[in-house]
């Protein structure tokens, strides 16, 4: 894995991860909207509907908007989508996690301030982001928790749709394909 090039800061070792993430997650979640890339659009329409947990086909990308740290959530989702004339609204709370476990009832504390903030106008999905992969013994000891806060845990290479090789996004391409894939 290459990921030293992309998440570790040279000066401090630590690299920051989970901004380069944030930054990231959401550059690919605006660009399944509004991409002109056309490889790269369909790997982030595929993100983007598995994190919504909603069938792609037929389906409109109205909007996509997303919020990083707002209330000191990693990343806020507002999805508008469109079938047969029909607009849907979403929001998805996305916290991540470098190679860290939620800590202090994080997960609880931000889906209390999601709730209040966003009505039943919108259908809601909380989401937490991984670094490690579903089977490596800290997966467990660091997630056990989280679907009782009505989480669902995925792992980089779970999001990762399967592509026909690189997309036109070199951004993408580094991140999702080579560091995690």
């Amino acid at each position: 894995m290459t990921e030293e090039l992309l998440m570790l800061d040279s000066t401090t070792g630590d690299g920051k991860a989970e901004i380069v993430m944030d930054y990231i997650i959401s550059y690919t979640l605006r660009s399944s909207a509004n991409s002109d890339m056309p490889k790269f659009k369909k790997a982030a329409r595929a993100i983007l509907f598995k994190l919504l947990d909603v069938k792609e086909e037929g389906q409109e990308i109205v909007s996509v908007k997303v919020w990083k740290q707002w209330r000191q959530i990693d990343l806020t989702v507002e999805v508008i989508l469109r079938k047969n004339g029909v607009e849907k609204k979403y929001a998805i709370l996305i916290e991540d996690k470098y190679y860290t476990a939620p800590h202090d009832n994080q997960l609880a504390r931000y889906k209390e301030i999601f709730d209040s903030y966003y009505s039943d106008e919108f259908q809601k999905r909380y989401v937490l982001i991984t670094a490690i992969y579903p089977g490596d013994k800290n997966f467990d000891r660091c997630y056990s928790n989280v679907a009782r806060d009505g989480f669902t845990v995925y792992s980089l290479n779970e999001l990762l749709p399967v592509t026909q090789g690189h997309t036109e996004s070199d951004i993408f391409n580094q991140f999702w394909l080579t560091d995690w894939h």
